[in-house]
């Protein structure tokens, strides 16, 4: 089975084909706009699970102690997502790398530096997370979320990728 947020384009292109197929603009229009904030904020949620869900694994694998396990979860996890990353700087996750120490933090800059495309879905994965932040702080109805559905499609491609080299990177020792 694939990502839910596959599904959500799915069936979004076929309602939004099904509407201009029978000559309702207007329909496909509000559909257009709404699925858009609808389908940004699932992907800023599911990335929020993702990385909620690595962060335990690998918290989980590093301690036999329950009692260490649920201390990291409720201290540095549970609730705390957004306190990772810098939203306003969509060029780095500095900031995130940094609360596992130094040499981590310029371990993986140093990976990230040597692939452009790595920093191309570091930037998607920011510019979803910041453009969630603006529409959830500034009145989510009246928001005007600039990108279209494909281009929102592309940054969600590649801030999966982003993910999965992520929880890959935690599972290395």
């Amino acid at each position: 089975m694939g990502s839910p947020l596959k599904a959500f384009e799915t069936d979004y292109a076929e309602l939004h084909a099904f509407l201009l197929e029978n000559n309702q603009l207007s329909m496909a229009n509000f559909l257009e706009n709404h699925s858009r904030k609808i389908y940004l904020l699932s992907c800023a949620s599911y990335y929020e699970n993702q990385i909620t869900r690595i962060l335990e694994q690998f918290i989980r694998s590093h301690t036999d102690d329950e009692r260490l396990a649920v201390l990291a979860m409720n201290c540095a996890v549970n609730r705390k997502y957004h306190t990772y990353f810098n939203w306003d700087q969509i060029s780095s996750i500095g900031s995130f790398l940094g609360l596992f120490g130094f040499d981590f933090k310029v371990r993986i800059q140093a990976e990230i530096k040597k692939d452009p495309e790595r920093a191309q879905q570091i930037e998607a994965f920011l510019i979803i997370g910041q453009e969630r932040n603006k529409m959830m702080h500034r009145n989510y109805l009246e928001y005007t979320l600039e990108k279209t559905f494909p281009e929102l499609r592309l940054l969600n491609a590649r801030a999966s990728a982003f993910l999965q080299w992520l929880g890959e990177v935690f599972d290395a020792p």
